[in-house]
């Protein structure tokens, strides 16, 4: 079969997103990031740290662990003018607008990288948050949903994990609804406001993906 480039000529975006690599350079991306770092409510429900507010250099050390992921992107808004493009065509349409993005979120995937010492299991996981104005929109699923397709067709992985606390049981619906698989509960794991509780993992294989998006195995 001849190599197509129809799959990727889109490869950095979705249909309403599209997928910046986190610059830890990036003055605008360094202004948004305090939207969910500062957040109390987005702090607990994207990792198991402790709840604290954030000074200027976790904001640094937290782009420099995206950016030093397998792939850290910043979640940002299509232009509008290429919200409506013809996703299968190239031209000067297809150009992304001149304009500062909107950032929505922050996703990563193998979050600080993934050491040469275990690469070669290709199993990673990923993780998300998006700003408190971007939530409850659908565009969490679009964005897991692409990186997913981004880890298994060009990353070469054969697992992606992602977790959630138990006290968040709309993530946990939502991982289900995508596709992934419960793998297991590490119990009493996550101590928050005088209570334990656990984290529940999800698991997608190479195969379950292929199944989901109706692809013939490699």
């Amino acid at each position: 079969m001849d190599y197509t480039t129809d799959e990727i000529v889109n490869a950095f975006r979705s249909d309403r997103l599209q997928y910046i690599r986190v610059d830890e350079s990036d003055e605008a991306l360094k202004k948004f990031i305090p939207q969910i770092l500062q957040d109390p409510i987005i702090q607990v429900m994207a990792a198991p740290s402790m709840l604290q507010p954030r000074a200027k250099k976790d904001v640094d050390e937290y782009l420099k662990s995206v950016s030093s992921s397998l792939l850290g992107v910043a979640i940002a808004l299509l232009p509008e003018a290429g919200e409506n493009q013809d996703h299968h065509s190239v031209g000067e349409s297809d150009k992304l607008s001149d304009k500062p993005p909107t950032f929505i979120g922050i996703m990563c995937i193998g979050w600080g990288g993934i050491s040469s010492s275990v690469s070669h299991h290709r199993n990673t996981e990923v993780g998300i948050s998006l700003a408190k104005p971007f939530q409850n929109k659908g565009y969490g699923r679009e964005a897991i949903n692409w990186v997913l397709d981004w880890g298994f067709r060009h990353a070469g992985l054969h697992s992606i994990g992602i977790s959630a606390a138990s006290y968040n049981p709309k993530a946990v619906h939502l991982y289900e609804d995508i596709g992934f698989t419960l793998e297991g509960r590490r119990r009493q794991t996550i101590w928050q406001n005088r209570k334990w509780y656990d984290s529940v993992e999800f698991g997608m294989t190479e195969e379950e993906w292929e199944k989901l998006r109706g692809i013939t195995p490699a």
